[in-house]
């Protein structure tokens, strides 16, 4: 009963290392799917000043051809880049949706989940790794790992406990004195 009880104990252990793993997994997934979304944002941005150019192409070749000159093949080459560009606004928005459902459902949201598309600022750190600095880091992963190590343990040493002989002790009295 002790082998079992200490069994138990590392699988409640296990189990909180493992939700810590959960909680670092959608934390990344949060993460990652902010940076796309904020990506995905600036891009359009982009595409929109892209747009603006192209129209004025547009109408800038539109009027060459009218006045006699330009060709055909500017004012088409023109309306063409200008549909392409788009077409790219179209799938970047449908990009950007994706994004904001997707961080809707990992944030459990019930609105569309939005953001700012501001430039983001770059910044460096100089950070030197040092063995204490990788042992100081909560990694539940590892300690996940390393729990599941200490669970097999216990198990076999119940498993070995499960098979020792069973002792059981017992008194017996008996008299020999004889009838009267």
């Amino acid at each position: 009963y002790g082998n079992q009880n200490k069994l138990s104990k590392a699988k409640i252990k296990a189990s909180v290392f493992r939700q810590g793993i959960v909680e670092n997994a959608l934390i990344s997934e949060v993460t990652a799917a902010y940076y796309e979304l904020w990506y995905t944002k600036n891009v359009a941005k982009l595409l929109k000043e892209q747009d603006s150019i192209y129209k004025r192409f547009a109408y800038a070749a539109e009027l060459r051809f009218k006045s006699g000159e330009s060709n055909a093949l500017e004012l088409a080459t023109a309306k063409m880049e200008l549909a392409e560009i788009q077409i790219l606004i179209e799938n970047n928005n449908t990009a950007v949706n994706k994004q904001q459902l997707t961080l809707q459902k990992l944030t459990n949201s019930n609105k569309l989940v939005d953001i700012e598309a501001g430039d983001l600022e770059m910044k460096f750190s100089e950070y030197q790794l040092d063995q204490q600095a990788v042992d100081n880091v909560d990694n539940s992963l590892i300690k996940f790992y390393q729990e599941q190590i200490v669970i097999s343990e216990k198990e076999k040493s119940v498993a070995i406990s499960k098979m020792l002989p069973d002792i059981t002790l017992g008194y017996f009295n008996q008299s020999f004195i004889g009838s009267g």
